[in-house]
């Protein structure tokens, strides 16, 4: 009696034991083959989708870098979009003004037909009034069907007038591109529009038993659709609930272990290939995102330059032209006195409009090099110095040379900070910080604009601060400060490199990260951890 108690309670406990563990390993299953790669599918998803709004940045970057786009630029530079991103169908352009929104300047296509492209204009068109399109937001259309393409219609309105344009995506394409795979292979796409959900998309296994689904959003530029994948009934999953009853059979468990041991390293593993394939998907993005760049870098140079050069060869075009008008008056001996002396006044202005413009010039090439920062031949000897001693000799020199009473320096400096760094990188960043204050911090009633110099140990470091209290920065523009040729006074003759040529200068010569901020109304923070070489070398 006592050994059938025994066995009643080693029983009772491997068969409670037997129903815990297949408990916990189905739970264990579900987090690890279905929900874990399906939450990571779903972000996947969600970046691929992301980046459909890549060739809405790239034509406006395009647009905007360019005085004027033929339609052969706009074709040339679509049919790299085309190329690269699949779901890519048509791309219209509109002009700014009222008369161009009634039909496209430019439309070109790809996978679909001309007539298909022309019906599909004319239909997002009529769903979307232009007029009444906020600059620099992207809106879609419902999804329409234009003979047997289902399309999307995303309008952008560029800013400074630079016209509207439509994106037109092949909606199905998109999806058959990323969700018909092993991961998701029953799911549903709906939008849900007054409360009510609408079939946008679906792939349906009817003949499989579903156990439960994951639900989740997606976004698409302004538009959330519902996503639901269905979790499938596999074989595998048979064995959980049969453990309890075959508890005694301990040949059986083991084995049993041991095959979800195996499972589980071979999900490792196909989780480290997908996101090692997600690195490589990342920095091609990196690489495509660089190429852009250079090309609004190369745009903006030739802008700036073009504009003295333009003035200075008109103005001596119209020199060469006064001196033809004075030759001929002197060969028909009607040349006088008053001809002579206007001319002489003429010949003067324009000469100094010349000079001033090419003077111009040769300061933004100027300004051009310094972008450069790692082949500066000045900014390349280190120096073990006291950077309180630099700061305030900057400090001391400004106040002596300065031509203005505009700038009140506050400094909060230790007793000393020895380090080796390059001081003379310390100095050409002040200098821009105090010229881009100068030109754009101070406030129209503010006779004085007050900028507090600040540095505070930090480890064996330092940490440096610069702060104005002037007029501050909007959120819209405080994301672009550091980009070339970004300016908000254009029009005074600012290359818009100041705050570019500081931000080269901490990364590439200080070997540190810039951090900043503003309040509108309040002022402007810049500070950069200035690091010790000699404790980064080990000396």
């Amino acid at each position: 009696m006592r050994s059938l108690k025994y066995v009643l309670v080693a029983s009772a406990i491997l068969i409670f034991s037997a129903i815990y563990i297949a408990s916990a390993l189905i739970k264990q299953d579900k987090e690890l083959n279905f929900v874990t790669p399906v939450t990571q599918f779903v972000l996947l998803t969600q970046e691929e989708l992301s980046n459909l709004a890549y060739p809405v940045r790239s034509i406006e970057s395009f647009y905007l870098a360019s005085n004027a786009v033929s339609k052969e630029e706009f074709d040339n530079y679509t049919a790299v979009l085309f190329e690269h991103f699949k779901p890519l169908a048509g791309v219209a352009y509109f002009g700014n003004e009222i008369f161009t929104r009634k039909a496209p300047l430019f439309q070109t296509s790809s996978g679909i037909d001309e007539s298909t492209l022309e019906k599909a204009i004319f239909h997002a068109t009529n769903v979307q009034t232009l007029s009444q399109l906020p600059v620099g937001e992207a809106l879609t259309t419902p999804i329409f069907n234009e003979y047997g393409h289902n399309l999307i219609g995303v309008f952008y309105n560029m800013p400074d007038s630079e016209g509207i344009l439509l994106f037109l995506y092949d909606f199905e394409k998109a999806f058959r591109l990323v969700l018909d795979n092993e991961i998701a292979e029953d799911f549903v796409l709906n939008e849900y529009i007054n409360g009510k959900p609408y079939l946008l998309y679906d792939h349906i296994s009817k003949d499989r038993l579903s156990l439960d689904a994951y639900v989740t959003e997606l976004d698409f530029f302004d538009r959330s659709w519902e996503i639901t994948i269905r979790r499938q009934f596999s074989p595998e999953q048979y064995w959980y609930l049969i453990i309890p009853l075959l508890s005694a059979v301990i040949a059986f468990f083991i084995y049993s272990l041991h095959t979800y041991s195996v499972r589980i390293s071979h999900l490792h593993n196909e989780k480290s290939e997908a996101i090692e394939q997600l690195r490589f998907a990342q920095e091609k993005i990196i690489e495509a995102e660089k190429i852009n760049a250079m090309g609004g870098l190369v745009a903006g140079i030739s802008h700036e330059v073009n504009t003295p050069l333009g003035i200075s060869i008109t103005s001596t075009s119209h020199m060469r032209e006064l001196l033809a008008e004075l030759e001929a008056d002197f060969k028909k001996g009607v040349l006088d006195s008053q001809k002579f002396e206007d001319f002489l006044v003429s010949a003067k202005d324009i000469i100094d409009l010349s000079i001033n413009n090419m003077q111009r010039a040769s300061k933004l090439v100027s300004s051009f090099k310094r972008v450069a920062v790692l082949n500066s031949d000045d900014a390349s000897q280190t120096e073990e110095v006291d950077v309180v001693s630099v700061i305030t000799e900057y400090v001391a020199n400004y106040r002596v040379n300065s031509d203005t009473s505009k700038i009140l320096f506050t400094l909060q400096l230790p007793s000393s900070a020895i380090v080796k760094t390059y001081p003379t990188v310390i100095t050409q960043i002040l200098s821009y910080l105090t010229s881009n204050t100068l030109i754009h911090a101070i406030k129209p009633d503010q006779e004085q604009c007050e900028i507090t110099l600040t540095l505070t140990p930090s480890g064996n470091d330092y940490e440096f601060m610069f702060c104005d209290n002037g007029i501050g920065i909007n959120e819209r523009d405080l994301k672009k400060v550091f980009e070339p040729f970004f300016t908000t006074k254009r029009g005074a003759g600012n290359a818009g490199l100041g705050l570019s040529v500081v931000y080269n200068l901490v990364k590439s010569k200080l070997d540190s990260d810039v951090h900043y901020d503003s309040v509108p109304g309040e002022g402007f923070c810049i500070s950069f951890i200035l690091h010790d070489i000699n404790k980064q070398e080990g000396v």
